[in-house]
């Protein structure tokens, strides 16, 4: 309630910009009108949904209006900042709350005592290692000797970053957080290329030092790419059609014989690309207008309240080619909106600004085909409403360079 005021008493102070209505926002009232028409269509059926319409409320409206608020190129860089403070404090927090640990559960589980907790952090230390990279790639020239103290003081805390994601065994967040230091290499074009170089090439010497030498506490920490090898005949076998689908609720779409991955609970890459199967397998079958949203689980292994971990699948799955198109254009105009932005930054603070906002909407775009539900993907939703929030003022605040 008090989440709820505070963003209300926003949207009154900043009602201006709130009024300049565009096409993104178009793109998302229908969104989400359309999925509130699909929650209320099956909720007799579903005895989870109600749960759902709180949500979609908290989770995916209230981001979007504070995204819509808050987006203002004044205000980002305060953000950028704020999540370097919150990443620097986290990271004492982790070593204590190693130390305190029993011996016998360390591993990936727990952190802070909750099972979720290296996703929670590892949100935090991708989001972190983007803001400090993008910081590191528009800071003046580091030819002084406190420049220099600088870059060594930025060097160091990006492999505390590294080191801290991959110690957490947050495996999608460390590829969604190099890969998010990746974009900003490449839309930094005002960057010199050398410069850009250099600190790409010391993230990823950090991180596969880090693979390579820390302890593997989680035994399926393995390479991401073997779900190419390991998923290569089953996909093949569902695309030419050897493995028939059957929509039929409560039972898995596939059959149940495809549920072995998610049964054992021991390989998460097995187990997602079951899910993945699953989610095209239900698109296919119901192309037009999907199984219906909140849905998936009643026709997966998972059973009801599942999700693929896909949110451009679990969109097709359950609300079909009508919301995936809705989905699909949200992400297409947000992109153009903030790289246009990005485009016409005119100071050094905004640069920098808006090439953390950039890489950090690809890098959770990313994350959210690894564990997403877009119904919980706040952080998706709120960088969207930042990206409306600059199609509304199109032409970038005055100021000069850092």
């Amino acid at each position: 309630s008090a989440t709820g005021l505070l963003v209300f008493g926003r949207a009154w102070a900043t009602k201006e910009s709130l009024r300049a209505f565009n096409v993104i926002d178009a793109c998302f009232i229908a969104f989400i009108l359309l999925t509130l028409i699909s929650l209320g269509a099956h909720g007799l059926e579903a005895e989870i949904n109600h749960r759902l319409f709180g949500f979609l409320a908290l989770m995916v409206v209230v981001p979007y209006v504070c995204g819509r608020c808050f987006g203002r190129s004044s205000v980002l860089p305060k953000l950028q900042h704020l999540i370097l403070m919150a990443g620097l404090a986290i990271m004492p927090m982790l070593l204590l709350d190693r130390l305190l640990m029993p011996a016998m559960v360390r591993g990936r589980l727990p952190i802070f005592g909750m099972d979720h907790g290296p996703l929670l952090v590892g949100i935090l230390l991708a989001a972190t290692l983007i803001a400090a990279y993008a910081w590191m790639l528009h800071a003046q020239a580091f030819k002084t000797g406190q420049g220099r103290r600088s870059l060594i003081a930025g060097l160091v805390f990006l492999c505390l970053v590294v080191v801290c994601l991959v110690w957490v065994s947050a495996r999608g967040w460390l590829l969604a957080g190099v890969l998010g230091t990746l974009v900003a290499t490449v839309v930094a074009g005002r960057v010199a290329f050398l410069k850009r170089i250099w600190l790409l090439a010391a993230v990823l010497l950090i991180a596969t030092m880090s693979l390579k030498w820390l302890p593997v506490v989680d035994l399926q920490f393995g390479p991401v790419y073997s779900i190419a090898g390991r998923s290569l005949t089953t996909g093949l076998s569902m695309l030419l059609g050897e493995v028939a689908p059957v929509l039929d609720k409560a039972t898995p779409v596939l059959g149940k014989a495809s549920c072995r991955p998610i049964e054992k609970g021991v390989d998460s890459i097995a187990m997602r690309w079951t899910l993945y199967q699953e989610a095209i397998a239900i698109f296919l079958q119901k192309p037009w207008l999907g199984v219906g949203a909140g849905m998936f689980g009643w026709y997966s292994c998972t059973g009801p309240g599942g999700f693929p971990h896909s949110t451009v699948l679990q969109v097709l799955a359950e609300l079909g080619v009508l919301g995936g198109g809705l989905f699909a254009a949200l992400m297409v105009l947000s992109v153009m909106a903030l790289m246009g932005r990005l485009r016409n930054a005119n100071s050094g603070p905004e640069r920098r600004a808006m090439t953390f906002i950039v890489s950090l909407f690809a890098s959770v775009l990313v994350a959210d085909q690894i564990y997403g539900n877009d119904l919980m993907a706040a952080a998706f939703w709120l960088l969207m409403g930042i990206a409306a929030s600059m199609r509304s003022r199109p032409r970038p605040e005055g100021g000069t360079d850092a």
